[in-house]
């Protein structure tokens, strides 16, 4: 078993910026709160190789890096699309019904907060916890 994930509550803090600024817009604020993450993250690298060795895997390798990329506000859009958007902007991760046009709004406002965190540079540093970890079942 390989797995190659997002690693800790803090996987990618420009996406939680991101994410986070929801809340700060009139129009998400209210809905966003209704937010319930559908992630478990766990914050070491043993902790995720004990979930393997308590069913029945022996660990051939777990680690946590931090990997950064540099990319345009419009790459880390897709990127976020790739993955977090699945909680995010899905309507089942939430305790309220969600407004028609929350997901549209939201994306609008997650680029936006791409677009001030590149600044004049256009370009974004993004930084994100990854666990790899390679286990055996025998």
């Amino acid at each position: 078993m390989a797995i190659q994930a997002p690693a800790t509550a803090n996987y990618c803090s420009n996406f939680i910026h991101a994410a986070n600024s929801l809340l700060l817009d009139a129009r998400t604020r209210d809905a966003f709160q209704g937010f319930r993450s559908p992630w478990v993250f766990l914050e070491t690298s043993d902790a995720y190789a004990n979930v393997f060795l308590r069913s029945g895997f022996s660990i051939a390798s777990s680690e946590i890096k931090r990997v950064t990329q540099h990319c345009t506000p419009e790459k880390a859009r897709e990127m976020f699309e790739s993955g977090a958007a699945a909680g995010y902007l899905n309507p089942e991760c939430y305790d309220v019904a969600l407004p028609p046009d929350f997901i549209e709004t939201a994306r609008e406002v997650i680029l936006r907060d791409f677009q001030a965190q590149a600044g004049a540079t256009g370009q974004m540093e993004l930084t994100f916890s990854r666990i790899y970890l390679l286990a055996r079942k025998p």
